[in-house]
Parts: structure tokens; C-alpha cells; sequence
């Protein structure tokens, strides 16, 4: 790591080994070994965690809907568990450098706009509907992956969706290129949520109460 140069110019370009080439340089060699063991534990727990989910996904979510799963459900749980790995490992060799950072990115923000108003909606306002939570939380993915397919440059340029279908890069210039979708679609989904339960039917005001009230 040299100074003068950024982050990323000391990284080689890529993005996801900014921080342990900051680690490498500036830390004495027995606190790498035992950053990256930390490291590693934790991430193994998360991705067994998310292994578990995908396998479960499987047979209830998926499957379950359409046909029981009985005394399948095990081995479906077991098969997608194991999809959910192989295509870990396939995505880890084919997806290009600075793709963590990035991914992670895009995932908290999706994340942020499809939940976060319903969520805090729900926990704070005795209007909240059911109507109005699906309402946000389907209009947010929606309008999340259409904003970055097709306006912000950093995820539209390489996934050359926008390209193929308009011949453009993105559909709008600066600023739009360069906006986060959360920027609009936070305010976006707020405003379904609400707009939304106000015109459905709300839940039992007995269950309500009993939810607000702790009782």
C-alpha cells in the first residue's frame, strides 16, 4: 500500500480487497491470522444460516405451496440446501472482482425499500394493513430492479439490459444515473403503504389492541 494513491488504486481495483490490504499493511502478522479467523467464523455461521433458509424455502415456500411435502419434506429441505451451495460455488468463480461490495450494496438497499416502511409502519401505527404491507413491499422489488436496470449506470452498464432493449445505457442522464434508488423508493413505498391501508379493511380492533397494548 502506497501513499498518494486511493483505496482502490492500492487494491488493485477491486473494491472487495480494500480492507484487507489495509489490514495486511498497517496490523503485525499473529493479528491478520486472527482477524481471518474471526472472519471466518462468522462466515460460516451466516452462510449455514442461509443454507438452512434456502433448503426450508424449498419445501415449504416453493413446493409446500403447490404440493405437500409429507415425508418428502426432509429431502427436499436436504436438495435445496444443496442447490443453494452449488450455486454459491459457481457464482464465486464466474462473477467478476468488486462484486461483494457491490452485491451487498444492492441488497441492503433492496432490502431498505421493500420492508423498511411496512416494517416501521406496522410497529408504529395502529392503520397499518396487511393490503398495504404486501402493496409496499411488492411495488419496492418492482421498482428496485427496474431502477437498476435501467437508470442507475453503476448496475444497468454491466447488466446491459437497458442496452439491449433501448440501445442506451440508461434511459435518463445525471442525476438519475447516479441516483441510489433508495432515494425515491423509501419515500415511494412509504407513501403505497399508507395510501394503501387507508383504503383496506384493518384489522380486528380487539387484536389491535391487544398487539399495541403488550396484553
Amino acid at each position: 500500500m502506497r501513499c498518494g494513491k486511493s483505496a482502490i488504486d492500492n487494491a488493485g481495483g477491486n473494491v472487495d480487497l480494500i480492507i484487507p490490504a489495509l489490514i495486511t499493511r498497517i496490523m503485525p502478522d499473529w493479528f491478520i491470522y486472527l482477524f481471518m479467523l474471526g472472519l471466518l467464523a462468522a462466515t460460516m455461521s451466516t452462510a449455514a444460516a442461509l443454507l438452512h433458509m434456502q433448503g426450508m424455502s424449498l419445501a415449504r415456500d416453493i413446493v409446500g405451496v403447490w404440493l405437500p411435502a409429507g415425508r418428502r419434506e426432509k429431502a427436499l429441505i436436504r436438495a435445496g440446501s444443496l442447490f443453494g451451495l452449488a450455486l454459491a460455488l459457481v457464482l464465486g468463480f464466474v462473477l467478476p472482482g468488486s462484486i461483494i461490495a457491490r452485491a451487498t450494496a444492492l441488497w441492503y438497499g433492496l432490502c431498505a425499500i421493500c420492508w423498511l416502511p411496512a416494517f416501521v409502519g406496522c410497529l408504529f401505527w395502529k392503520g397499518s394493513t396487511r393490503a398495504g404491507a404486501l402493496a409496499s413491499v411488492a411495488a419496492g422489488f418492482v421498482f428496485t430492479v427496474i431502477w437498476y436496470a435501467f437508470f442507475k449506470a453503476s448496475e444497468a452498464v454491466p447488466l446491459g439490459i437497458c442496452r439491449a432493449l433501448t440501445g442506451k445505457d440508461t434511459l435518463a442522464g445525471h442525476p438519475w444515473s447516479g441516483m441510489d434508488p433508495l432515494i425515491i423508493g423509501i419515500p415511494l413505498t412509504a407513501l403505497i403503504f399508507w395510501s394503501v391501508s387507508l383504503i383496506t379493511k384493518k384489522p380486528d380492533k380487539d387484536a389491535l389492541d391487544r398487539l399495541f397494548t403488550g396484553i
